[in-house]
């Protein structure tokens, strides 16, 4: 597992964000500025494509809940 604290400072997403915008950022990375920190053992930005994953991309985000994630 990578920190993102691991990563080279331009290289994360939040200051890629600020350096170059919004659509020099994958939806991976988007979602890990969102949910803002990950859990032990697995970064924001993993769970960021773990949930992409399993709801079959961005476009499902909306049509989710909580109950349809704890399942």
């Amino acid at each position: 597992m990578v920190k993102i604290k691991d990563i080279p400072i331009n290289d994360r997403p939040c200051e890629r964000l600020i350096l170059n915008g919004v659509e020099s950022l994958s939806n991976e990375e988007l979602l890990a500025i969102i949910l803002k920190t990950g859990t032990k053992g697995i970064s924001s930005k993993e769970i960021g494509g773990l949930l992409l994953s399993k709801i079959g991309g961005i476009k499902k985000l909306i049509d989710i809940n909580f109950e349809y994630l704890n399942s």
